[in-house]
């Protein structure tokens, strides 16, 4: 159970999703906003931006990481990661081309962007680079034989944003905005068994915020960027909740009515600051300048829910904070609640043998022994030590862990030292001006 579990699902995912099938341990996670939890929507919200894009290599490659989009063009994951060696070696920084870039009051250079980079590519097809430019552009070869499907592909996906970029720009009326959004589901994405409901719930939205409009009677032209901002605040609104699954793992955000009984209930994010939350209150809430008894506290709230998950594990609790400061190494407090809760339990027992022990002297020892500071690298000496009740698992760190106390190599070699050069050909000199790399 977190705090945000938005801001913690990137962790969860790479850490749950990202292990070998024997260490594999089934797991979900509940109460995400849609937004964030389907990819497809994301890059839909990206799509609606074209006319704004500055269409960077991050912003064209983060699409085709949508399964759902890639196919759609017929990229698999092992070409996509081809097309981003490509895309660096061949020039591509951003831009759709020159008008792109003039859009922007940036002056054209006819370099860097995605129309250049597919001319080196496509003349790389035709012919080498050992006989020079063509027309001013010096060809890519690595795009000769068979791999120049792939080039061709990107040249579709190219084209194909390029074109949604000139109709999105344009205003139109509600009606044909309705209208252009399964024809851009239709242009971009392929539909099968995961995508066909998130699909469904996209076109559900967009309908439904036209519909309203229409009904309102307003029958002026509108641009995109209205739909586009109403559209991502009803996916932030939107939450994907799933019931507990048995025998998993079940990532969940503290709320209300959560108090399910469970051998080992965890929870993650416990920071100063961060729990209980503050929420600031809104400038039109006059409720939060006059507080009188009875009044909703926020910061109650989260307090009956924290102790709503004490009540909830049934064999074990697990609590967790940062501990070090990410900037300068220094200690960092966790949530109120976490030391109270500390306090209470240092006041309140002892540890076999500390019966004679001062109270003090007592709860210094019984704290030490519930808070434990973990490694902040997974592939620490310690974390593999077999007597350690942290043993780690992770094979794939033990080699690193095994080269801890080696003497480190030199990073490089000397160069050779070489006959300084005198002579050198204009081709070359050009070359080296044009390909410094």
């Amino acid at each position: 159970m977190v705090a945000d579990i938005d801001s913690y699902a990137p962790y969860i995912q790479a850490v749950f999703g990202n292990t070998a099938s024997v260490r594999y341990i089934p797991f979900s996670i509940s109460d995400r906003k849609a937004l964030q939890a389907h990819p497809i929507l994301q890059a839909f919200i990206m799509l609606l931006d074209l006319p704004q894009s500055r269409f960077s290599t991050e912003q064209v490659l983060s699409l085709l990481e949508v399964s759902a989009f890639s196919q759609r063009f017929g990229i698999d994951e092992s070409e996509l990661s081809l097309l981003r060696r490509w895309v660096n070696e061949s020039g591509i920084r951003w831009g759709l081309d020159d008008d792109n870039v003039r859009s922007f009051a940036l002056p054209v250079i006819g370099q860097n962007t995605w129309e250049f980079g597919l001319s080196r590519m496509l003349l790389g097809y035709a012919m080498d680079s050992r006989n020079g430019p063509w027309n001013g552009i010096l060809p890519y070869d690595e795009c000769s034989g068979l791999a120049a499907q792939l080039a061709g592909k990107l040249a579709l996906l190219i084209n194909t944003l390029r074109e949604w970029r000139t109709v999105l720009a344009q205003e139109r009326p509600l009606a044909e905005w309705k209208e252009l959004c399964q024809q851009l589901l239709d242009s971009c994405f392929m539909v099968d068994g995961e995508t066909e409901l998130v699909l469904a719930l996209l076109t559900e939205q967009w309908h439904q915020i036209i519909d309203n409009a229409i009904t309102s009677g307003y029958e002026e032209q509108i641009p995109l960027r209205l739909i586009r901002d109403e559209l991502s605040v009803r996916f932030d609104d939107e939450k994907i909740s799933q019931r507990f699954l048995a025998g998993a793992v079940n990532f969940c955000t503290l709320m209300p009515m959560r108090s399910v009984p469970f051998k080992v209930v965890c929870l993650l994010g416990m920071n100063d600051g961060a729990y209980p939350r503050n929420i600031p209150p809104l400038g039109f809430d006059l409720m939060a300048e006059k507080p009188v008894r009875g009044d909703r506290k926020r910061r109650d709230d989260d307090r009956y829910l924290f102790l709503e998950a004490l009540n909830s594990a049934s064999k074990q609790l697990y609590v967790s904070y940062i501990g070090l400061s990410i900037r300068d190494n220094q200690p960092c407090n966790p949530s109120v609640l976490v030391t109270e809760l500390i306090d209470y339990i240092c006041q309140s027992f002892c540890l076999v043998g500390d019966e004679t022990l001062t109270i003090d002297e007592s709860a210094k020892r019984l704290s030490e022994h519930l808070v434990i500071q973990h490694n902040r690298v997974p592939f620490a000496k310690e974390n593999f030590l077999p007597e350690t009740p942290f043993q780690s698992f992770a094979s794939e760190w033990l080699p690193a862990a095994k080269t801890t106390n080696k003497v480190d190599e030199p990073f490089c070699s000397v160069l050779e030292t070489r006959e300084p050069i005198t002579e050198i050909s204009l081709e070359q000199l050009l070359r080296f001006y044009r390909h410094p790399d």
